[in-house]
């Protein structure tokens, strides 16, 4: 895993923050880290009650739950912050790989839980430290999973001991006050202390069983071997019954006895193999003189190895060997004075595949490389499955030796078909590798693919809102737009207005008193008045009724305005009477200057 992941995965998690809260004052009613860590720390108090009454029993820790829950149950109601929330996930995630985890047993998974919510303060506190191997809160846990790799309940009491030594110095770093990493150093290197002795003492078991496990192998060894050149020997004869069961059964035992004795390079091994196939030779031989040669050599001396051999070792069927052995001495006797031998029911052997040694092959002899003496092992046998570490390989007798935490041997696994065993999982390797480097992988995928849906949440939020933003922006353009064409249609209303009002203007200039104009009255009433006189200081129009009273008084712009308004219509402009009165007044001063 690259160093730099996890910080910069923490630093996109700081930008998301920020770009979905921005510059509001929310992140005041947040959890403050310190805040946090003291709630964890509420948890750490209840977990180490249940957990020391009964630690081998499972308790799954819903660390996000349990926060969430006493932050609701608190008299101010508070939320995580994201970065709060991701890296308790990250712890959440951690624990789960370790639980999921076929390398490590439910009961060391539970001892390890323990950690869970120190190892979320640790987090908190300063996230990137996770990723340094020496972080005292990492250390301990690597170091017990280091431990806990052979435990299984097959494994015994002496395993179970590793277990109570681990929760020991556990509960002493969980009942520190604060949680210190100090403690955790303390309980990392006496546990070690602890685990140096164990591995110490185990080491005599390792000797003890390699030693007596290759005697065995040794013995199996010269079993298969012997069976071995039994079935080549006799492979394609016709041989009686009994026969076949004399040479597996008797002369087999000779042979076994003269391998340990002597080993298969020896003459009296050679010999003893030999017999076999002088013995077979002469079943088939028909001709007296030939058998006469061949009982006088060869055949005589084989009889004679079967009789002292068979003498030297504990015969448990001396009637199979006393009738196998008069049978081949009658036979031969038989052939040679021209008799017809009595030849029991004959059948033809073909060499059984079992009794064939099969050789480690090239995968094979790859697949032991790749397990190294000291490698913890999950062995599947039948329906159980056991853990075993690698403790010794011997090539020559072609089979790997697996010993658990309690010196009792796990399993002996021949190297010829090894890879094949791996491949179907038979036998699987518990990786070596620091597992909260493996647990940091799967939680940052599992992280990075939340992020990566908060990012696309947010990104679509966002896209909505530029949506919405444009959505509005349109409806602001269309009432401006709107609002300019209806000021447009007002201005040119006006102006349309006032060369109305403008032109009537002119006509309400040439009204003169005494001219007529029809008012429309509130109540839309239509009243006749005449124009009776203007103001000259305002030139405020004065109009009246026919018997002389005011109805009406008003501007000339007022009354032009009602002209155009429809208010107001000028009936007669008293023009006719002006001009009569006018030629009047001129033609009496006419005549005044005349005379």
């Amino acid at each position: 895993m690259q160093p730099q992941q996890l910080p910069t995965l923490l630093a996109v998690i700081d930008h998301l923050e920020r770009s979905i809260y921005g510059g509001n004052k929310i992140n005041e009613e947040l959890l403050t880290d310190q805040e946090l860590i003291e709630l964890l720390q509420t948890i750490n108090s209840e977990y180490i009650t249940t957990f020391a009454s009964n630690f081998l029993e499972a308790r799954h820790l819903q660390l996000n739950h349990e926060v969430q829950n006493l932050i609701k149950s608190s008299p101010k109601k508070r939320t995580l912050t994201i970065r709060q929330n991701i890296v308790l996930q990250l712890n959440g995630v951690i624990f789960r790989f370790l639980e999921t985890n076929s390398q490590l047993h439910p009961h060391a998974y539970t001892v390890l839980q323990s950690l869970q919510t120190s190892l979320a303060i640790a987090l908190i506190k300063d996230p990137p430290t996770i990723l340094n191997p020496k972080q005292p809160q990492r250390n301990l846990i690597e170091t017990l999973v280091a431990a806990f790799k052979g435990y299984d309940q097959v494994a015994g009491r002496r395993a179970l001991t590793i277990i109570e030594e681990a929760v020991k110095h556990i509960l002493k770093v969980l009942k520190s006050e604060p949680l210190e990493a100090s403690a955790y150093q303390i309980a990392e290197q006496e546990f070690s202390k602890f685990w140096k002795r164990y591995n110490q003492s185990y080491a005599i078991y390792e000797k003890s069983l390699i030693t007596k496990e290759h005697h065995q192998a040794i013995q199996d060894d010269g079993r298969m071997r012997i069976n071995r050149e039994i079935a080549t020997a006799i492979n394609g004869y016709s041989i009686p019954a009994d026969m076949l069961r004399f040479f597996r059964e008797i002369w087999s035992k000779y042979l076994y006895v003269t391998y340990l004795r002597d080993g298969m390079e020896s003459d009296a091994w050679k010999e003893g193999i030999n017999v076999i196939s002088v013995v077979l030779q002469s079943l088939s031989v028909k001709d007296p003189h030939q058998m006469f040669q061949l009982y006088q050599g060869e055949l005589g001396l084989a009889l004679s190895v079967l009789n002292n051999g068979t003498e030297s070792i504990l015969n448990q069927d001396p009637q199979l060997t006393k009738n196998v052995l008069e049978y081949l001495h009658a036979i031969p006797l038989q052939i040679i004075r021209g008799e017809e031998p009595d030849v029991p029911e004959l059948q033809v052997l073909t060499q059984d595949k079992q009794e064939v040694a099969t050789q480690p092959n090239s995968a094979d002899l790859k697949a032991l490389d790749n397990i190294e003496i000291g490698d913890w092992c999950l062995i599947h046998i039948g329906e159980q499955c056991t853990r075993g570490k690698l403790i010794h390989k011997d090539l020559d007798l072609g089979y790997c030796l697996f010993i658990n935490y309690s010196g009792i041997k796990a399993a002996r696994i021949e190297i010829a078909g090894l890879a094949e065993a791996m491949l179907n999982g038979k036998l699987e390797r518990i990786d070596s590798n620091p597992i909260i480097d493996r647990a940091l992988e799967t939680a940052l995928t599992y992280i990075n693919s939340q992020v990566e849906r908060l990012k696309r949440r947010i990104a679509l939020k966002m896209e909505q809102d530029a949506i919405r933003r444009e959505e509005i922006a349109a409806k602001e353009r269309e009432q401006q737009a709107a609002q300019l064409q209806a000021k447009e249609r007002d201005l040119a209303l006006q102006q349309e207005r006032q060369l109305a009002i403008d032109k009537a203007l002119v006509e309400v200039n040439m009204f003169q008193p005494g001219g007529w104009l029809e008012l429309l009255t509130e109540d839309n009433v239509k009243q006749v008045c005449k124009f009776g006189l203007k103001l000259k200081n305002n030139q405020k129009m004065i109009f009246v009724d026919h018997l002389g009273q005011k109805v009406a008084a008003m501007l000339p712009d007022e009354l032009a305005a009602r002209i155009v308004d429809g208010s107001a219509n000028i009936i007669d402009h008293g023009v006719a009477f002006e001009d009569t009165l006018q030629s009047l007044l001129l033609d009496r001063s006419e005549k005044i200057n005349a005379k």
